[in-house]
C-alpha cells in the first residue's frame, strides 16, 4: 500500500467570504477530509484533503492532528479512521471507526469523533454488485448470488447461469441447468448370415465346380 503523504491533493482556505459545505464538497473518486462540519458557517474557511489509496499520519504531516470533522468516501472505498498515530505507543489499542463507501459524514460529532483523528488508512474493495453479489448484513460482506447468477465451484465466485452442455435446460426455474449425462450411442453388433441364406450359394459354387470338372482340355 503507497505511503500516503506522497499521494493527497491539498485545497488551501478558499479566498472568499465563508460558507458553509455543499453537495460539491463530498463527491467525486477520491477520498475527501474536511476541517469543519459541513453545516458550520466557516466551512469553506477550513482545510479538506482527498486522499488516494494509502496510510496517512499526523507525524508525516498528512493532516492537522486532532482536527478533521468531514468526511466523504466515494464506492469502492473503506476507510479506517485512528485515534492515535502510529508513531504513538498507544495506536494498536486505540479506537478506531470505519467507512464504507459510498458515504458522506457530515459531521464526525455525529459519532462522538470529532477533533479526534491521528492516522488514516484508505484501502480500496470490490462492491457486492460488481461481484454479482446481494450487500450483505454489513459493510464488506456480500450475500448470496445476484438472481440469474450461480456459485461456480472451481473459483467460489458468482457466474452468469448457462445451459447444460447439450444445450437443452432443464426447464426448472429453481436457477439450476441440465447436468444430466448424455447417454451413449448403442452399439451395432455386426450380424451373421443365417445357414438358410448360404445354401443357395453353395449350390452355385458346387454346380459350378462341376461343370468346370467336365469341360474339355
Amino acid at each position: 500500500m503507497p505511503i500516503g503523504h506522497g499521494h493527497f491533493d491539498y485545497f488551501s482556505p478558499k479566498l472568499s467570504f465563508a460558507a458553509a459545505g455543499t453537495d460539491a464538497d463530498f463527491t467525486g473518486d477520491k477520498v475527501l477530509l474536511h476541517q469543519h462540519c459541513r453545516s458550520d458557517a466557516s466551512f469553506s474557511d477550513g482545510w479538506s484533503k482527498s486522499l488516494d489509496e494509502g496510510e496517512y499520519d499526523v507525524a508525516d504531516g498528512d493532516f492537522v492532528n486532532d482536527d478533521a470533522s468531514a468526511l466523504y468516501v466515494p464506492a469502492g472505498f473503506k476507510v479506517t479512521l485512528h485515534e492515535h498515530g502510529k508513531a504513538d505507543s498507544r495506536f494498536a489499542d486505540g479506537g478506531t471507526k470505519e467507512y464504507w463507501g459510498p458515504v458522506s459524514v457530515d459531521c464526525l460529532a455525529d459519532d462522538d469523533i470529532n477533533d479526534w483523528t491521528s492516522h488514516i488508512t484508505v484501502e480500496k474493495f470490490v462492491p457486492c454488485a460488481d461481484k454479482n453479489q446481494e450487500d450483505g448484513s454489513k459493510p464488506g460482506d456480500c450475500g448470496d448470488c445476484l438472481a440469474g447468477f450461480v456459485v461456480d465451484a472451481a473459483s467460489g465466485t458468482c457466474i452468469p447461469e448457462e445451459s447444460s452442455d447439450d444445450g437443452t435446460d432443464d426447464g426448472t426455474d429453481d436457477g439450476t441447468t441440465d447436468t444430466s449425462p448424455i447417454a451413449p450411442a448403442a452399439i451395432v453388433e455386426p450380424t451373421q448370415p443365417s445357414k438358410t441364406a448360404l445354401l443357395p450359394i453353395l449350390g452355385l459354387v458346387v454346380i459350378g465346380g462341376v461343370i468346370l470338372s467336365m469341360s474339355p482340355e
